[in-house]
Parts: structure tokens; sequence; C-alpha cells
């Protein structure tokens, strides 16, 4: 579902493959960092209910703030959100992380690998390539 998800959103207002090589690496960093961060927030609080639903609710407003303006923030607090919710279901939040990280770097490939074939490159670019001819 994540991979699927990753490759959808590194897209989204992408032109170039070097706008999607960008977003790529904002998406893999955000997703390590958010996935750390939940993970040790659940081992360290996991039986303080109060202090992750605090955590939750900053998510929440840290990814609606960031996610159009500083994308990696932005990745880095839905992560951590994900991580939080499914943590405090009672799901093992350690192979949760690992899935989600496999699943978001296998999209982002998928993302690299269609931009690559796809679209054109930068103007800039492509103006040194016709200088060269």
């Amino acid at each position: 579902m994540w991979a699927v998800i990753s490759t959808f959103v590194v897209f989204l207002g992408t032109t170039s493959y070097q706008g999607t090589r960008a977003r790529v690496i904002k998406r893999i960093a955000g997703t390590l960092s958010g996935a750390a961060a939940s993970v040790l927030l659940i081992t360290v609080c996991g039986h303080q209910a109060w202090i992750l639903v605090a955590a939750m609710a900053l998510s929440v407003f840290g990814w609606a703030y960031y996610i159009l303006h500083a994308y990696a923030r932005g990745v880095f607090f839905v992560t951590m959100l994900v991580g939080l919710v499914y943590g405090q279901l009672g799901v093992a939040i350690v192979p949760l992380a690992e899935l989600r990280i496999e699943e978001v770097c296998a999209g982002c490939l998928v993302s690299l690998a269609a931009a690559l074939l796809l679209m054109p490159s930068t103007t800039a670019r492509a103006g040194a390539v016709l200088a060269r001819e």
C-alpha cells in the first residue's frame, strides 16, 4: 500500500527527472526520521497515552503545516503519526517501521525509473545538451 502511495505522491507537482529525484530524497529522509521518531516514542512512552496523544496532535499539525512547502518535514510528521497510531493500537512498531521504510523506498525507486524513462530533464540540462550539438 505504501509503495503505491509513494509512487503517486512523489509525482505530484514534479515536471522533470531532477524534480522527481529531489522529491524522492526528501520522501526517504522524512520517512526514515519519522519512523525512527515513532519507534523511539512508542518504546520510551508506550504506557503514557497522554504523551502519545499529544505527539499525535503535534504530528497532525506538523504534517498540515509543512507538507506543501517543506516536503521532508511533512513526510516526517505523517510517518510519525502513522507509527504512533499503529503503536497505540498494539501493532509491533519495529516491524511496522521496517515495512514502511521498505515500501516507501520501493515506491520511490519505481518513481525514479518512471521519471527517467518518461520525464524530460530540466531546461538547464537540455540547454547544455543543445549547446554541445
